[in-house]
């Protein structure tokens, strides 16, 4: 079993298929998270009035990936403004590109790379489901997983 931060507030417990889960040492751990606050902690607004609750998904894989390409779309009221694709080789530094509404590449950071939008993607898809995510909303990044050519929702 390991524990490790996930991006943004987020924990991860991964306990591979091979290896006897230790339920008292995930007890204990899952009981330390739940004890805390990411309000208190580090002043993230979104989870002030939101008690701690567990929270268990599958992992997701790709063959030759750490983990699965994640599609953020940018959303400034309600409406998408710019992308960023991540992909993530084994053994390689992640790979970032940025794209418009128009799939035409950005160079939106100081150390662009070329990750190519995915193309079994349906970026009308994406966008209106960003669309319906962030309505009414000032700003709001929609982050999509995909693996296996369909994308998951991961905010």
């Amino acid at each position: 079993m390991t524990s490790r931060p996930a991006n943004g507030s987020g924990w991860n417990i991964r306990v591979r298929a091979r290896d006897r889960p230790d339920c008292t040492a995930i007890t204990a751990q899952l009981d330390a998270w739940l004890a805390r606050s990411m309000w208190r902690e580090r002043m993230e607004w979104g989870y002030r009035d939101l008690p701690p609750r567990v929270i268990a998904e599958p992992l997701l894989r790709i063959p030759g990936h750490r983990r699965p390409h994640e599609i953020c779309v940018y959303c400034f009221g309600g409406v998408p403004q710019y992308i960023k694709v991540n992909t993530f080789p084994h053994g390689a530094e992640t790979v970032s590109g940025c794209f418009d509404i128009a799939l035409r590449q950005l160079a939106l950071y100081a150390k662009p790379s070329p990750a190519p939008f995915p193309a079994e993607m349906d970026p009308a898809r994406l966008f209106d489901a960003a669309r319906r995510l962030s309505a009414g909303l000032v700003y709001l990044r929609v982050d999509f997983l995909v693996a296996e050519g369909a994308p998951g929702c991961a905010n």
